[in-house]
């Protein structure tokens, strides 16, 4: 399909009958206060598009702390309501805005993927879930609609990330050393970098080919933004343990690395333990024998 089609496509996913009767029903709902509301996502919205500063790992802890806390203050059904009221009315404009883009067909098509996905969870999850900011795809949703993350197949790609200057603190002297020497001497500085995620709604391309993959396409971005200094990842399928204890997940590592790559371990966690055992009954059985902690770790990929 060329750009054209591929467009076409997410507009029919965005105005499909099932989205556009959910888009009524919610609209209907809105009372004055949540319509006021709207009105100051949407300037807070605008303001970051138009700053270079850099953006966390959630969008709505950059808005005013005023706007997030009348967020925070409605009522479970209030908050999922005005959540899915946002996200559709950004993404009712995503066909549009990637028509008028210099993105190509291939990033395209993943905007298309999306569409898809993002849909699906505005129609089939409660608004009591979809409105929990901090468990369920509000936020990351609202970035793909506006940009501000890159859906790239493998992985979605999130724009104006920085590290952190924990990741040359509290790790001991010479580990801390070694960390800041990466940023100083071979990253030239803390970003801006792209930070790279793993959404649970598409993994049919997590394999060694969609990485490979979605590598390209990170490269496709690169090349429209030339201050970005690399690429930067945190998860437990970074742990050099897997290397042995899952050796088909040892790509995730071995083609960074390869290329120059550069590792630092962050430490163990119940939200790692959690995603590294939750699919894998060999790692499940070893941390249920002892013999198996998993960790978490970031890798810094220079362009």
């Amino acid at each position: 399909m060329d750009r054209r089609e591929i467009i076409d496509e997410i507009r029919a996913i965005v105005n499909a009958d099932e989205l556009n009767d959910l888009r009524q029903s919610t609209t209907a709902a809105m009372n004055n206060q949540l319509s006021g509301l709207s009105e100051g996502f949407r300037n807070e919205i605008s303001r970051i598009q138009n700053s270079n500063k850099p953006i966390g790992l959630r969008l709505l802890d950059e808005f005013s702390s005023d706007l997030t806390r009348q967020f925070d203050s409605l009522n479970p059904h209030e908050r999922g309501l005005f959540a899915k009221k946002i996200v559709m009315s950004r993404l009712i404009k995503l066909p549009d805005r990637l028509e008028n883009s210099t993105i190509s067909a291939d990033i395209i098509s993943e905007y298309a993927v999306a569409a898809r996905y993002i849909s699906s969870s505005l129609i089939k999850e409660t608004d009591e879930y979809y409105g929990n900011r901090m468990e369920s795809y509000f936020d990351r949703d609202i970035r793909v609609c506006e940009f501000l993350t890159i859906p790239a197949g493998a992985q979605i790609v999130d724009m104006r990330a920085w590290i952190p200057k924990s990741f040359y603190k509290n790790h001991g002297i010479k580990e801390n050393l070694r960390c800041l020497a990466f940023v100083i001497s071979r990253l030239g500085g803390r970003g801006p970098l792209f930070r790279i995620h793993t959404d649970t709604r598409n993994l049919t391309k997590f394999n060694e080919n969609g990485w490979n993959e979605c590598y390209l396409r990170i490269a496709q971005i690169f090349e429209q933004m030339p201050e970005v200094k690399g690429v930067v990842g945190t998860s437990w399928f970074y742990d050099p343990q897997l290397l042995t204890i899952s050796p088909k997940l040892k790509y995730l590592q071995v083609v960074p690395i390869s290329a120059g790559a550069f590792l630092r371990i962050d430490g163990p966690g119940e939200i790692h333990t959690e995603r590294a055992i939750t699919r894998s009954p060999t790692r499940r059985k070893l941390y249920e024998e002892g013999t198996y902690q998993p960790v978490c770790a970031t890798l810094v990929w220079t362009r």
